[in-house]
């Protein structure tokens, strides 16, 4: 089977499994949690503009890095090998994000995104997107520029089994929560596209660099869960998803991360096949 007909069977496969939970799964609603765990409340961030001060503060920095001859041939080497796959993975995931937040899944808190919206939806959100995406792959990029050693792909392999059976214990746990059993059914089906289509040694590299990315993701998560504000910018509906949380952020935002930057990884391989 080609590589753009295992893409289209995912693509359907995944969107399918979504219709038939929201045909089957009648969406519990509740008052969106505003009340969670903060390291520290910071004044500059009580502000509308919070969500655009965490792009600048996320994507600035690293944009400059990578356009600064320091780690690429070329100034552009970066974007011009990037652009394609982090759009087409913002597309796919901004419309899982659409569909979550029109069911209540999540909302955005008024407090600290604009009043403009695009198709109804805050214009900052349809940002983080591209700009996590990039941030994410410039230090995957980073970590894997050289060749991996067998050390890392037996740990890529490990870190592989942990996150598939922490997938398992999450849908066993709480299949009846939707953000929770659909984003670890996702996981899980990501994992099984690159094994099916023979890229192992990427998912490897992946899982590897996610380890990694963690720190930078803890903080700049942590930004829009409540860590360092009064109130959450993104607030979720905690009868759809399990409650576990490492300080402010739900532990189904590292498995959303983990699938986003995996599918960009595999759409740059579909790309240059």
């Amino acid at each position: 089977m080609k590589t753009k007909n295992y893409l289209s069977l995912f693509l359907f496969t995944i969107l399918g499994i979504l219709l038939l939970w929201i045909i089957n799964h009648s969406i519990e609603t509740a008052d969106f949690q505003k009340d969670v765990f903060s390291i520290r409340e910071i004044s500059v961030f009580e502000t509308n503009y919070l969500y655009f001060i965490h792009h600048v503060l996320c994507f600035f920095p690293v944009l400059l890095l990578s356009v600064s001859n320091l780690f690429f041939p070329s100034r552009f080497h970066f974007i011009r090998e990037w652009i394609k796959p982090i759009v087409l993975g913002s597309i796919i995931f901004c419309s899982w994000d659409i569909v979550f937040t029109e069911l209540g899944i999540w909302a955005f808190n008024k407090k600290y995104v604009v009043a403009n919206r695009l198709l109804g939806f805050p214009i900052e959100e349809i940002l983080w997107f591209p700009v996590i995406g990039y941030c994410s792959l410039f230090v995957h990029a980073l970590l894997t520029k050289k060749d991996s050693g067998k050390v890392k792909l037996i740990v890529g392999r490990i870190l592989i089994v942990l996150f598939s059976l922490l997938m398992f214990i999450l849908i066993a746990l709480y299949t009846d929560r939707l953000y929770t059993a659909f984003t670890a059914w996702f996981v899980l089906a990501v994992i099984a596209l690159f094994l099916v289509t023979k890229k192992e040694q990427e998912l490897n590299k992946i899982s590897t660099s996610f380890i990694v990315i963690l720190a930078p993701m803890i903080l700049a998560d942590g930004l829009l869960t409540g860590l360092f504000s009064m109130e959450p910018v993104v607030l979720y509906n905690p009868m759809e998803f399990s409650e576990i949380r490492l300080l402010s952020i739900p532990i189904e935002d590292f498995a959303f991360g983990y699938a986003f930057l995996s599918v960009i990884v595999w759409l740059k391989t579909l790309i240059n096949n």
